[in-house]
């Protein structure tokens, strides 16, 4: 199966986003996963009147606390979301 897995997903444009997506991170000093909690979850997109809101999840009990604190962390800067638009 990994054959299928490496066809779907290691392609040069995505391994080229994930670097980007990296670089981006450097500027506010988070992880990968925080930026993207922060722009999902502080953009104004989300509606909770209608019941939007996300999902959080992690491969261990022990990342959860990182997220939510992330996510407390509130909106990012303008230039850094206008890199992720």
């Amino acid at each position: 199966m990994g054959g299928m897995y490496d066809q779907m997903y290691l392609k040069e444009s995505y391994l080229n986003t994930l670097a980007d997506w990296e670089d981006i991170a450097r500027g506010p000093g988070c992880s990968r996963a925080e930026l993207a909690y922060r722009w999902v979850g502080n953009r104004g997109a989300l509606e909770a009147e209608f019941g939007d809101g996300i999902v959080i999840g992690a491969g261990k009990f022990e990342q959860i606390g990182p997220t939510l604190h992330g996510l407390q962390k509130g909106r990012l800067k303008d230039t850094v979301s206008k890199r992720i638009d």
